[in-house]
């Protein structure tokens, strides 16, 4: 039986070491995918691993979003413990995780949470974010003020380290959208639908203006830092429906889609051969 990966994190000083996020748990290659070893098992009603990413500044510590809370290693997955629990089961659905000099931001099924002091309290964001269910948080590779985060209300870009921002694309659209700023009580009700259109936003780490979006409907490109977006090629993908998206420090870009784990290589997506059983 396969097991459903979810994400996957490359490790930045050997591309062979790779840690495969999967709705049993967290799995480590060190041969580049040809075998793999379990180092963490999830516990509870919700068991899978959402998002996996490396401490900027320490690539021995290892934060894993899941189901039932946030989870931190710091000994590159030897051994882990949880640091966020939520106070209910959205809160505890954690699948966005960004840490930064300033703190680390947390996105739940229901807001964004911040914490200061390295996971020890967490403060929940209020306003627009603070009540939405967040899929991923990023920023600009140089350019850390410039922060976007990927929510079931549409994509938003702040160019002042979070303090105010801007919706660059809506859900169900091929353009930025702005004449949906206003939101109405309705809008509110309709956005469980919407729930399966945005899925994950990632930025290519050699150019912070080349944006990637992850949809049930395929990948969408932007060019320019999120003004524009146009549908990005799909040449070799077996699904249009696209969970997570990936790109190497050397910009190779991975993508798991429904169908499996892709490589963008010479204009067509190639799959890869990983054998992940249970």
């Amino acid at each position: 039986e396969l097991l459903n990966v979810k994400t996957l994190l490359i490790s930045p000083l050997d591309s062979k070491v790779i840690y495969a996020g999967t709705d049993k748990g967290i799995f480590r290659s060190e041969d580049g995918g040809e075998s793999w070893r379990n180092i963490f098992l999830t516990k509870g009603s919700k068991k899978g691993v959402n998002l996996l990413i490396f401490h900027p500044d320490n690539c021995n510590a290892i934060y894993a979003a899941t189901g039932s809370g946030l989870f931190y290693s710091s000994n590159k997955g030897l051994n882990w413990k949880r640091i966020f629990r939520g106070k209910n089961s959205p809160e505890a659905d954690c699948f966005a995780i960004y840490a930064a000099s300033d703190g680390i931001y947390l996105g739940t099924g229901e807001g964004l949470f911040i914490s200061r002091d390295e996971g020890r309290s967490w403060s929940k964001e209020p306003g627009k974010l603070g009540d939405s269910k967040i899929f991923n948080i990023l920023s600009s590779p140089r350019d850390r003020s410039n922060l976007y985060i990927a929510s079931v209300r549409g994509v938003f870009k702040s160019v002042d380290s979070g303090k105010s921002f801007e919706r660059i694309f809506v859900p169900n659209s091929t353009t930025n959208g702005q004449e949906v700023d206003n939101e109405t009580e309705d809008d509110e009700g309709n956005e469980e639908p919407r729930l399966s259109e945005i899925r994950y936003l990632a930025v290519d780490p050699n150019n912070q203006n080349e944006l990637y979006l992850a949809t049930s409907r395929g990948i969408y490109s932007s060019k320019d830092g999120g003004i524009s977006w146009e549908i990005f090629s799909e040449y070799g993908l077996l699904s249009q429906d696209i969970y997570f998206l990936l790109f190497s420090k050397q910009s190779q870009f991975y993508c798991i889609s429904k169908s499996g784990i892709f490589s963008y290589r010479d204009t067509a997506w190639q799959e890869l051969s990983f054998t992940l059983g249970s």
